[in-house]
């Protein structure tokens, strides 16, 4: 016994100290292969990230903007919590787990992971936030940057990928810049002597030249490229994309964030007092609901300037009420339990049955009501966008991206595609992590 439990001590040891050093590592040494892949995955691309733009995330501090301060603070705090998380694991790893049983929210965790769309929704979510925040640094371009209208407007998509080769007759091939056909003639400029100083414009004869083609420009991931294109004023579409979701992602949550907790107070009042209180409370939330939303949001809107925080309280001043109807009835159902009469018994304040003893219990439906309605209200925001009454340009955003592309959608079909179908990949993944969230916490749908 005595032998089994200095191995044991000693495999511990072994995984603190690789913990230490490599976050993750430490728990495949002691069997957790799952976690311990996920974590070892997830510190090893954040800090070939952070080494990748090491540079960046020090100027950040120096340059004074918000944005990049934000974001470098987030990589740094994504890099610390991970590598605190997977120490602090390994170290509570084997200890507590004797006579203790398995608690709602383990079985809830595990019921969770057997979900596989549930679980490619909620990675996909995460993804999506981290590159909101870490948008300053994803971005190729600035996004509101207008350099030379003329030449960068409606570039396709892989725009500066690649460069056009020119293939004399004689089979010389030139690597060229500004290729244009001037009719019986071509004119270009040599890549070679750009890059020696000079920059002559050759003109030859069509019948010197054997075919014009591209290749892939040597150095590439140093170099800036047009991956979605660029819309009508030369703007890049992915740096726009990536900046816009800081502003939809945003908008979802804080909103959502807004309406569940005025659901959830005014439905926990109406639910536990019950009788005239609750008749006046649900009387107010069917006139309000008998109005319909989107008409209240264009009139609060059309009253007042289009501001990002107008919006957000808006939708989150609108969406409150099926929170509030849901957190109802799970409170009337949860107050005639025997916990409950206890905590009367004992004499405990009204607020402090409400939200700490009843409130707790009701979490899982307020929990995937909040998952569900994000992807909507999302939804709701772009339409706004789209319709104008969004947030106002050159601010990005998806659906004002959208609606910049509609004038142009067969010529250059990228500019509305592309935010739209982040749109559609935001929605679902949200979409499949509150379904899965909802099929783990309901203990009639488990396995």
């Amino acid at each position: 016994m005595n032998t089994r439990t200095a191995q044991t001590e000693k495999k511990r040891t072994r995984a603190i100290w690789a913990s230490v050093f490599l976050p993750g590592s430490g728990l495949m040494v002691l069997g957790e292969l799952r976690l311990g892949l996920w974590l070892l995955g997830s510190s090893a691309m954040f800090l070939a990230f952070a080494a990748y733009r090491w540079g960046c995330v020090l100027a950040a501090f120096a340059s004074g903007k918000l944005d990049r301060v934000v974001a470098a603070i987030f990589l740094l705090l994504v890099l610390l919590g991970l590598w605190a998380f997977s120490l602090v694991k390994t170290l509570r790893w084997g200890r507590g787990t004797g006579d203790k049983g398995v608690s709602h929210w383990e079985i809830t965790k595990t019921q969770f992971r057997k979900n596989k769309l549930a679980v490619v929704g909620m990675v996909v979510v995460l993804a999506l936030y981290a590159m909101a925040f870490l948008g300053p640094f994803l971005a190729p371009f600035d996004p509101n940057a207008q350099d030379d209208i003329v030449r960068l407007r409606y570039l396709p998509p892989l725009s500066g990928l690649f460069s056009p080769v020119v293939v004399l007759e004689g089979g010389q091939r030139i690597v060229a810049q500004e290729v244009r056909d001037l009719g019986d003639q071509i004119s270009y400029v040599s890549v070679g002597d750009r890059e020696q100083g000079t920059s002559p414009v050759v003109t030859v004869s069509r019948d010197e030249v054997k075919r014009i083609t591209r290749t892939v420009r040597s150095r590439w991931w140093n170099q800036k490229v047009h991956w979605l294109g660029t819309d009508k004023f030369g703007r890049d579409i992915l740096s726009r994309i990536i900046y816009g979701s800081r502003i939809s992602l945003s908008i979802g949550f804080v909103a959502v964030a807004i309406a569940i907790t005025l659901g959830t107070f005014i439905g926990a009042i109406a639910g536990y007092y019950g009788g005239k209180v609750d008749n006046i409370i649900m009387r107010l939330v069917d006139m309000v609901l008998a109005f319909p939303r989107l008409f209240l949001i264009l009139t609060l809107i059309a009253l007042f300037s289009p501001q990002i925080w107008l919006i957000i309280a808006v939708l989150g001043a609108t969406g409150w009420m099926g929170t509030a109807r849901l957190i109802r009835g799970q409170i009337l159902s949860l107050k005639e339990q025997e916990f409950v009469q206890a905590a009367h018994a004992l004499g405990l304040s009204t607020p402090r049955i409400i939200f700490r003893h009843i409130l707790p219990n009701a979490m899982a439906p307020i929990i995937v009501s909040a998952t569900l309605r994000v992807g909507s209200t999302i939804l709701v925001a772009a339409a706004l966008s789209f319709l104008g009454l969004g947030v106002q340009p050159p601010t990005a955003s998806w659906g004002n991206i959208i609606n910049q592309g509609r004038d142009n959608l067969l010529g250059a079909w990228w500019i509305a595609t592309f935010p739209g179908l982040a749109i559609v990949l935001t929605v679902v993944a949200y979409n499949l992590f509150g379904d899965g969230l909802r099929d783990a916490l309901d203990p009639r749908l488990r396995d």
